[in-house]
């Protein structure tokens, strides 16, 4: 509803406060760099690229024993689709969409037999603009 009002932005950067979900790195870059979101839609896991996980080979690698641990948290509590929070996502300039936030909910979904989820999804790279700039420009 908050999208439908126009309150998406003000929406996200209070569910990053939140404490159970909290993500401060993300919220101060999306208060920086972001203004402008889609509203929540369903989108293939499979679409999705993690970018925390319990590997080295991620951007934010977590110890795998807690990665686990967390997922399996998620997992216990039987969710539905509508009563996770949509995880958070952008769209990279070669058209990759990362996933921000929601990594461990994405995993345990997918350990749930979820093939899709709820996506809040920036149509942009959620970056600086001096970031984008030196990016090259892809056309899909």
């Amino acid at each position: 509803m908050a999208f439908e009002r126009g309150e998406g932005q003000d929406w996200i950067e209070r569910y990053l406060q939140v404490e159970s979900w909290q993500n401060l790195g993300l919220l101060r870059r999306v208060r920086t760099y972001s203004s402008s979101w889609m509203p929540p839609q369903l989108i293939e896991i499979a679409r999705l690229q993690r970018i925390a996980g319990p590997s080295e080979s991620f951007r934010y690698p977590q110890d795998p024993d807690e990665w686990t641990r967390a997922v399996q948290t998620i997992v216990d509590t039987r969710p539905t689709l509508d009563s996770l929070p949509p995880v958070i996502a952008w769209r990279e300039l070669d058209g990759v969409i990362n996933l921000a936030d929601g990594n461990h909910r994405a995993d345990a979904l997918t350990n749930m037999g979820f093939t899709s989820c709820w996506v809040l999804l920036h149509d942009a790279p959620l970056r600086r603009k001096e970031e984008i700039a030196c990016q090259p420009f892809v056309l899909e």
